[in-house]
């Protein structure tokens, strides 16, 4: 293996890891926010429910969840 070839084989990996960290940076970060998102709305569904009064109970209950 000449020298370009192992500066090649360097410079791919370091960027393979790269990826891969960024990757994971990026499924953690949509997890986080996906369970905050589901908490929010456990939490003050009801709350936006009583501001939607023209559905009836539980189509407002639905749409202040979703």
């Amino acid at each position: 293996m000449n020298p370009f070839d192992l500066f090649v084989a360097v410079l791919a990996g370091i960027l393979l890891l790269a990826g891969i960290w960024k990757g994971a940076v990026r499924q953690i970060a949509g997890f986080v926010g996906v369970v905050a998102g589901a908490g929010a709305a456990l939490r003050y569904h009801a709350v936006v429910a009583a501001h939607i009064p023209w559905f009836g109970p539980a189509t407002r209950e639905l749409v202040a969840f979703a």
